[in-house]
């Protein structure tokens, strides 16, 4: 039993994604036994944000720059007219 599950997850994309949940759980505090290996993965999860972010900004055809410029000018139409 030992053996199977020391096969199903010794593979160093297995082991990269166990990593990445550790990071991620709201439980863990912060210790690792290799601090390299800790510190690689939060770049690489920083990256995978900011690539998501990228992806999603791109589908939506704006950035952020245009959206704060519109949002800071406003609506281009005249008021309309009360009463």
């Amino acid at each position: 039993m030992c053996k199977v599950l020391a096969q199903k997850y010794s593979p160093p994309n297995i082991q990269l994604l166990l990593t990445k949940a550790t990071v991620l759980d709201p439980r863990y505090r912060g210790s690792m036994e290799d601090a390299e290996v800790l510190d690689d993965v939060m770049q690489q999860l920083l990256k995978e944000l900011l690539d998501m972010k990228e992806q999603h900004r791109s589908r939506e055809g704006t950035s952020i720059e245009e959206s704060c410029s519109k949002a800071a000018g406003g609506n281009d139409e005249p008021p309309a007219a009360k009463g």
